[in-house]
């Protein structure tokens, strides 16, 4: 898929099936004990609604293709990107580089 078909947007509401769905290959929710709680759709949609979230996807022709999970912390003026998964079939043409591009200009 060509680089210029790959839309980076914000996560929103209609996003979070699709992305609980690829969530479930991220290792960082694999391995996190807490994720279950930490990343189900209650705690996505708080965070797409907070101003210190920062939830980005990426789509290919229609579908979700990867997805970053960010938040600022405006008392200590710093933020981190918690996860960022990109479905195996896309990975290695630099969508995970654009996902986090954006996701920190965004933080």
């Amino acid at each position: 898929m060509a680089e210029s078909e790959i839309q980076i947007s914000k996560m929103m509401d209609t996003d979070i099936d699709q992305v609980l769905e690829l969530g479930m290959t991220a290792t960082e929710l694999i391995d996190d004990p807490h994720a279950g709680h930490l990343y189900n759709s209650g705690m996505l949609k708080r965070l797409i609604s907070s101003p210190n979230g920062v939830l980005l996807v990426a789509r290919g022709a229609e579908e979700l293709i990867g997805f970053s999970i960010g938040s600022f912390h405006p008392g200590f003026e710093d933020g981190e990107v918690r996860v960022l998964e990109v479905v195996a079939s896309y990975k290695n043409e630099g969508i995970d580089d654009r996902l986090l591009t954006s996701t920190l200009e965004e933080l």
